[in-house]
């Protein structure tokens, strides 16, 4: 199962007045769901630096989803930032992307942690006043190697977000971190 098939959607609060951004959003399997299970919002970016991976998703919605097609907004943005509308995202979804993290085990250069920064800043500037950021990580990466809850939040929490509540919960062997962080008016 992928991390977007496992994570409670009901947890993410979707207000049919919400914009939400789907960031790094592959072929869609968390889009497909909101549509599947009738997920309301104002507006669905889902966001990705892959164009052959958007231009797949475009035929998957089209092909399950005809009627709510134009609900989903394919965003193709460049790495290292995101081309989202300045202060329009009221609901962020970063899940199973590792967003900002730098390998484990090395000390980060400037320049990395720089690239972080600045891609971190990129989703800040997207984000509303109040917006919540859901970061849906497993435990363990695709080679194996131990990710902790403090790694997964430290890019945030080191750019100005706030931690409101971890969800995280065991699947089977595995743990996978669900936090939660909020953009703050300070």
């Amino acid at each position: 199962d992928s991390p977007a098939s496992l994570l409670d959607i009901d947890l993410l609060h979707i207000d049919a007045t919400d914009t939400v951004a789907d960031i790094g959003c592959g072929t869609g399997p968390m889009a497909t769901r909101f549509l599947s299970d009738g997920i309301r919002f104002e507006r669905y970016y889902a966001v990705d630096i892959d164009q052959p991976t958007l231009d797949l998703l475009a035929y998957i919605l089209q092909e399950a989803h005809p009627d709510r097609r134009d609900d989903i907004v394919l965003v193709a943005t460049p790495p290292g930032a995101f081309d989202l509308p300045e202060s329009s995202v009221d609901v962020a979804i970063v899940a199973n992307i590792r967003l900002g993290m730098l390998p484990p085990g090395e000390l980060p250069s400037a320049e990395q942690l720089a690239e972080r920064d600045a891609l971190i800043d990129s989703l800040w500037d997207a984000m509303a006043v109040g917006g919540r950021l859901h970061v849906f990580e497993p435990s363990v990466s695709f080679d194996g190697t131990f990710v902790s809850r403090k790694a997964i939040a430290e890019p945030y929490l080191s750019n100005r977000f706030v931690q409101l509540f971890d969800h995280s919960s065991q699947k089977g062997s595995m743990t996978f971190y669900h936090l939660v962080f909020l953009k703050d008016h300070t």
